[in-house]
């Protein structure tokens, strides 16, 4: 029995010496209330929403100026297409009757003139422009001219008119 009393004391020494010990230092990690996790998540959900905001209105920005790039090309597209056909009528028309020939082909021009361009179709409008000025004074030079055969210098000044009007034909596909 003598040994289990020396036993007891031990345990309860070492029970009681435990209790001197100081207590654990708090921890250095706060817990945030209830109130500040809220705001926390309210300002997280606030910023990302702000983000896929921006995303949103930079994709809609984006499609806009596709669509008005795209609407600028199909627009200059036809009115070279019908300045196609309006150049290929007046080419078959005698000098006397150049006159209303003339007058679409004016009409087509001013049309050209008006569509909305941005960087791309710009330079492609101007080139188209370009050659259909050259044309109208093709044409016009053609009027004015009193032979039977159509001179050299108005035949170089129509096809100069045609070759640009293939370029800035070319130029206006690649703005697709």
């Amino acid at each position: 029995m003598k040994y289990i009393g020396t036993l007891a004391c031990i345990a309860l020494s070492t029970a009681l010496s435990g209790c001197n010990d100081p207590p654990p230092p708090p921890s250095e990690a706060t817990m945030e209330s209830a109130d500040q996790a809220v705001r926390n998540d309210e300002r997280a959900i606030a910023t990302r929403l702000a983000e896929q905001k921006t995303a949103v209105e930079t994709a809609y920005r984006e499609a806009e100026a596709a669509d008005d790039k795209r609407k600028a090309v199909d627009a200059l597209s036809q009115i070279a297409t019908r300045w196609d056909s309006g150049v290929e009528g007046a080419s078959k028309v005698l000098r006397g009757e150049l006159d209303e020939p003339l007058k679409k082909l004016q009409a087509i021009k001013s049309e050209a003139e008006t569509v909305a361009v941005n960087e791309c179709t710009g330079a492609a409008r101007a080139a188209l422009v370009a050659a259909m000025n050259t044309s109208l004074e093709a044409f016009a030079a053609f009027r004015a001219d009193t032979g039977a055969v159509v001179s050299e210098a108005v035949k170089a000044k129509h096809n100069k008119g045609a070759d640009m009007q293939v370029e800035a034909v070319a130029q206006l596909a690649t703005c697709k």
